[in-house]
């Protein structure tokens, strides 16, 4: 599950200040001894922690890469590539979630998790400039996503406890649609 393992390591690099050795912001400094061993250090910090996240069979092909931004480097390219696989995985689970015998907000938990997980595997590019027309459109865009989210959970809830809260979100749905 390599997009939920950088997002944990991202967030931990973060809270350290130690992003910039995985992304490369923070660059060696050669001419100054003293700045070079705390470059060295650092460096090594980061590639300890990065080392250490990983199940030992990873651990063996990463332990003699130089730099920890090589390490993240080889990762990426070794792990996100299957991201088409899991997010086949994910979207399947999401369509095939059933609540069965666990609480509403059990099931909840599970079904927002996956589409967290499918979100940020999107990687969608960020955008500067937003014309009118495309911020309507992805006003829209937003609204039936989570429409579809909705029902993705309501054809999951168990039929026998909440069959006519369900028949009756969706009866509203449809004089909902009706008016507009």
């Amino acid at each position: 599950n390599y997009t939920a393992w950088k997002c944990h390591i991202e967030l931990a690099l973060g809270t350290k200040r130690k992003a910039g050795f995985v992304t490369g912001s923070v660059k060696r400094n050669t001419t100054d001894p003293v700045l070079n061993e705390a470059w060295e250090h650092c460096n090594n910090l980061v590639k300890f922690w990065l080392i250490n996240n990983v199940n030992d069979t990873i651990k063996s092909t990463i332990m003699y890469i130089p730099t920890a931004k090589d390490v993240w480097d080889y990762l990426h390219g070794r792990y996100s590539s299957s991201n088409g696989a899991r997010k086949f995985q994910l979207s399947k689970s999401c369509y095939e979630a059933k609540q069965g015998t666990r609480s509403v907000n059990d099931y909840y938990s599970d079904l927002r998790a996956a589409w967290e997980e499918l979100e940020n595997m999107s990687g969608y590019p960020v955008l500067s400039q937003l014309s009118p027309e495309f911020n309507k459109f992805t006003e829209e865009m937003q609204k039936q996503k989570e429409e579809n989210k909705l029902f993705q959970f309501l054809n999951g809830l168990n039929t026998q406890k909440y069959g006519a809260v369900r028949s009756n979100i969706r009866s509203e749905e449809h004089k909902s649609e009706l008016q507009d």
